[in-house]
């Protein structure tokens, strides 16, 4: 019967996922990100994919992963663009629908020497209060290992002993976590800032190992970021483009107004102009929440008839997309 239960539960988990908008983010989150298949980064020292008989499988809103026992498991990691400090990511977050007992641990790479490589990686799961995070891989699992963080370089930094006993500038104490060397995200902070070393999260990822996990993880935040995982294709953007005036004086300004929607995050568009057939962008300005925007560019010194487009280049949800040909007529 609880299995039966377990399963009806997930089925409607996963409807819920496919109603929702993958674009909307928590309130703490400053840039959703989607994460599709092809985003997924091989990250030296570590384990990626899935092992025995495991399965991930990204779907519309998020990955289902399910395992039959507890030696198999699935894993996989993405990038954090710019890298996260880890001064900003206080608590362990993700989304996940189905075993409640059984859920994925969400890693962070860690850079403490600034070559943007991770040099160590802490793990944490929502049963041990969100905060506490244990150390799954130190230094010398991570290859290119720099004289700067010698080995066990982690382990010594740990804000809580084997024996459960606060350490390092520990403040937050020591509770219960899945490893001996663990403490609270903040604290690991404290404790790598005594030492002279500001921790970036460069990468992240999921680790569901060592138990018998079915559900779907729909998304994972860190610090600021959000990642929402799906399978869909970019969306498809409308972009469209009018001449403020047909006809301009030499020198002048050209003004072009129009739409592209949907709006990508950070999304911007580019005025282009065709010349000796090629396209030039002339002018660039980020594009608004409501997908409107107005471009300008001067008018050649020459009388003729100039081409102009409109473009909104690729962005993490949307497909690059650009208007039809405008001509304006540039008169002396």
């Amino acid at each position: 019967m609880r299995k039966q239960l377990l399963r009806s539960s997930l089925a409607l988990a996963v409807v819920g996922l496919a109603a929702s908008s993958l674009t909307v983010a928590p309130a703490n989150a400053a840039t959703v990100t989607q994460v599709r298949p092809a985003d997924l980064v091989l990250v030296p020292g570590t384990i990626s994919g899935t092992t025995g008989t495991a399965k991930a499988q990204f779907l519309a809103e998020g990955i289902h992963i399910k395992t039959d026992n507890a030696t198999d498991g699935a894993r996989a990691y993405w990038n954090v663009s710019g890298g996260v400090p880890l001064s900003q990511v206080h608590i362990v977050e993700y989304e996940w629908f189905g075993t409640p007992a059984a859920q994925p641990a969400l890693a962070y790479n860690i850079d403490v020497d600034g070559d943007k490589k991770p040099d160590g990686q802490l793990m944490g799961e929502l049963q041990y209060g969100g905060r506490d995070v244990w150390l799954n891989r130190d230094s010398e699992d991570f290859t290119g290992v720099t004289p700067t963080v010698p080995a066990g370089f982690f382990a010594g930094r740990s804000p809580c002993s084997g024996a459960n006993a606060p350490q390092n500038g520990n403040v937050d104490g020591c509770g219960a976590s899945g490893a001996a060397a663990h403490g609270t995200l903040d604290d690991w902070v404290r404790s790598l800032a005594l030492v002279g070393r500001t921790a970036t999260v460069v990468s992240a990822g999921y680790i569901a190992v060592g138990l018998v996990y079915d559900g779907v993880l729909r998304s994972s935040t860190v610090g600021p970021n959000q990642y929402v995982f799906t399978n869909l294709p970019k969306a498809v953007v409308t972009v469209t483009a009018k001449a403020a005036k047909g006809t301009v004086k030499t020198g002048s300004k050209i003004k072009v107004t129009g739409s592209a929607k949907p709006v990508g995050p950070n999304a911007t568009v580019q005025l282009q102009l065709k010349k000796n057939g090629k396209w030039k962008t002339k002018s660039e300005k980020p594009l608004a929440v409501g997908g409107s925007y107005t471009l300008k560019t001067k008018a050649p010194g020459k009388p003729g008839t100039v081409k102009l487009r409109v473009v909104e280049p690729e962005t993490n949800a949307t497909a690059s997309g650009k208007s039809p040909k405008v001509k304006v007529k540039v008169v002396k």
